[in-house]
């Protein structure tokens, strides 16, 4: 008898997000919303909203649209909430282990977060890192890639060494 494993947070930084690990691991299941213009189904992500930039301060997107990229239909908010969330599908988009079934849901598709609200938030953060990432991780669900210089973990993980507890390595004192 298998117990039932359930993880519910936002992924954090790419490569050490536990969250990211375990969905790598699992069927990666998305929500697929169809088209109100085509019928086609389709993920709603973030760089398919479309929308003007006020040169306010703060800035404030102007009528946030999600675009079908094969018939071009601008989708409103109403749109979201009458048609595309009550009709939506979760699909599978990787094999995974066969054991572990994962579900990203960005903030996108919920019908109590208004595009409008999430490409103000994005605006008044784009300019500033850590806003930005925090947005990232929750807004739409993704991990952070680092900027810098930094080797990749895993290189630093590969060079690691064995050393006894208790037990001091030469030359770190010396």
């Amino acid at each position: 008898n298998r117990r039932k494993i359930y993880l519910v947070s936002t992924p954090t930084i790419k490569g050490v997000s536990r969250i990211e690990k375990w969905y790598a691991a699992s069927d990666q299941r998305r929500l697929f919303v169809p088209c109100k213009g085509c019928g086609h189904f389709d993920v709603i992500t973030f760089r398919k909203i479309v929308f003007e930039e006020t040169d306010t301060d703060p800035p404030r997107a102007i009528d946030p649209r999600y675009v079908c990229e094969v018939c071009g239909y601008k989708h409103t908010e109403a749109d979201k909430v009458l048609h595309l969330l009550p009709n939506a599908k979760w699909r599978p988009t990787a094999e995974g282990d066969g054991r572990t079934v994962g579900f990203h849901l960005p903030a996108l598709c919920s019908p109590f977060e208004p595009w409008q609200d999430i490409c103000d938030n994005f605006l008044e953060r784009k300019k500033d890192p850590i806003r930005l990432k925090v947005w990232r991780n929750t807004a739409l669900g993704e991990t952070w890639d680092e900027p810098g210089d930094a080797p990749e973990w895993e290189r630093i993980y590969e060079r690691r060494e064995d050393y006894k507890i208790g037990e001091v390595p030469e030359g770190p004192l010396s």
